[in-house]
């Protein structure tokens, strides 16, 4: 990770070093790849970086709903330590693992969340949710038309599930620009559950055949980075399976530059490749787990946050950074109701009821939790590959 940016060359100048690089390291029978390499890091000034953060599933368990409720349906408590590094992005990506139907508000198995999630989630940062993903259909006709209806009203960008093909071919890909860098982002789910998803609605589905022509339509629409949010593999698993290994291939030979997954509820691998000179060439985080939700079984209240930093410069653009932080959602019993806070990892180090790993059930600290039980795993090391 780079900690200064190279001071500014003036247009003209950079043209000139270039030439005049060109020719003496060309004279002197340097490779054409290594000479375009140098010029590009002596007379390429990176424009300010663009900062993308991801998170996992926001998901509305029935006591999610009752702990909302109690506090008059206020999100910030829940959300406050993660407010900071939402807002401080200049895009922040989530994947809302809900429906808003309406009244009576449901967990699991059929969700409809509370309306108010949505605007507080705006307001705290999130730019851009993902639809696309196993419970969608839930609620049938009224949660398909319910939560579009809800999501453009709040402005905050949305894709994965559409009204109609005519709305998918205007809307998709989904193009977000931040200080001049076009990013474009897919949203694919492997699956709703066995609900039909009703015509004229549609949700994106895991079809290599569809997603590279969508590729190729975000290449046309001049993305200079495009990706790939993926809902895929199996739950609960902290190990990727090999569908999951081959769609990330495929989507890499076509084009992608980030393919970030969803939906195991556990943190899986992650992956950074890089190009011969060393920059980064792509990255692949293949379950960021959840950012919050009630889920009682192991590993399910451990996520991840990513930042990745991207700059552009003429021609020269390139994945700047990666960063990764280990979050938690903790339960705290307070009133009679669980509470649900959502914590960086170094701030979730007492004993509670949301980490419990130990064969006899025993709960266990956080940060203990982290240290004893998960590096073992190789969800920790982050495998570096050409």
């Amino acid at each position: 990770m780079f900690s200064s940016s190279p001071k500014t060359i003036p247009p003209f100048g950079r043209i000139f070093c270039a030439l005049f690089f060109f020719w003496i390291f060309s004279s002197v029978g340097c490779s054409a790849q290594w000479t375009q390499d140098l010029i590009r890091k002596l007379t390429i000034s990176p424009t300010d970086t663009v900062s993308l953060v991801f998170f996992g599933d926001i998901m509305q368990h029935g006591m999610q709903i009752k702990d909302a409720e109690d506090r008059g349906f206020n999100y910030r408590p829940c959300f406050a330590a993660m407010i900071p590094a939402m807002q401080a992005a200049d895009l922040t990506i989530a994947n809302i693992e809900t429906t808003f139907a309406g009244r009576p508000y449901t967990g699991y198995p059929v969700f409809s969340a509370p309306d108010p999630l949505l605007p507080q989630l705006k307001e705290f940062g999130v730019g851009v949710l993902l639809t696309a993903n196993n419970h969608i259909g839930d609620k049938g006709v009224l949660g398909l038309k319910r939560s579009l209806h809800l999501l453009d009203s709040t402005g905050v960008s949305h894709t994965g599930l559409f009204r109609s093909a005519e709305e998918r071919q205007q809307r998709y890909p989904l193009m977000v620009e931040r200080k001049g860098i076009r990013i474009a982002f897919l949203n694919c789910t492997y699956g709703t559950n066995g609900f039909t998803i009703p015509l004229p609605y549609l949700v994106n589905r895991l079809d290599t055949v569809q997603m590279a022509q969508d590729i190729r339509k975000a290449q046309r629409q001049g993305a200079d980075f495009i990706v790939a949010c993926m809902h895929w593999g199996d739950e609960e698993k902290l190990q990727y399976n090999d569908r999951q290994k081959a769609l990330a291939e495929f989507l890499f030979r076509h084009g992608v530059d980030m393919v970030i997954g969803a939906h195991p509820h556990v943190p899986q691998d992650m992956e950074l490749r890089y190009h011969p000179n060393g920059e980064i060439k792509q990255v692949l985080a293949y379950s960021l787990g959840n950012m919050v939700s009630n889920q009682p079984f192991p590993n399910t209240q451990i996520g991840l946050k990513l930042e990745i930093k991207l700059i552009k410069s003429g021609f020269y653009k390139r994945i700047y950074s990666f960063t990764h932080e280990w979050i938690v959602t903790e339960w705290q019993v307070e009133g009679g109701l669980r509470r649900h806070y959502i914590l960086p990892l170094e701030q979730a180090g007492k004993v509670s009821e949301s980490v419990r790993i130990s064969p006899e059930g025993r709960p266990r600290g956080t940060v203990d939790f982290v240290i004893n039980e998960l590096p073992g795993k190789r969800v920790y090391s982050i495998q570096k590959q050409k």
